[in-house]
């Protein structure tokens, strides 16, 4: 299987070495909007990046890591879905998404509640197991 070396940072400034397939490469553009799911190969987790500022002025050749979760099955389906409507309208204009989630925004307030209640009620469950 082909890797490509994809290399976000962090909001920390940190920059990680991540080993993605050739279609999570396609996802990731220049320019600041866009929005993209990634999952490195190595280590299975999945990465919520974005388009960002290298630093240079009005220059955005640079990705951001947003949200990173244990695994893609753990991304919830909403936002997969979200993504992938954001990724077919991008298509189809020919040009950058316009919707309010492409536009360098994370999670609402209230889908990072959600989500951060989900992993607590699953860590929660997982104790109980173990």
């Amino acid at each position: 299987m082909d890797r490509l070396l994809f290399t976000p940072r962090t909001l920390s400034g940190e920059r990680l070495q991540l080993h993605v397939s050739p279609q999570d490469s396609r996802k990731s553009r220049r320019g600041k909007h866009w929005k993209a799911l990634v999952t490195d190969l190595d280590s299975g987790l999945a990465y919520l990046c974005r388009g960002a500022s290298c630093g240079l002025p009005r220059c955005f050749c640079d990705a951001l890591v947003v949200e990173i979760y244990p695994s893609l099955s753990d991304v919830p389906e909403d936002l997969q879905q979200r993504l992938a409507r954001s990724e077919y309208r991008y298509r189809a204009s020919g040009h950058g998404l316009h919707d309010r989630f492409t536009r360098g925004e994370t999670l609402t307030q209230r889908e990072r509640l959600r989500l951060e209640r989900w992993y607590q009620e699953r860590d929660a469950a997982q104790a109980v197991v173990m």
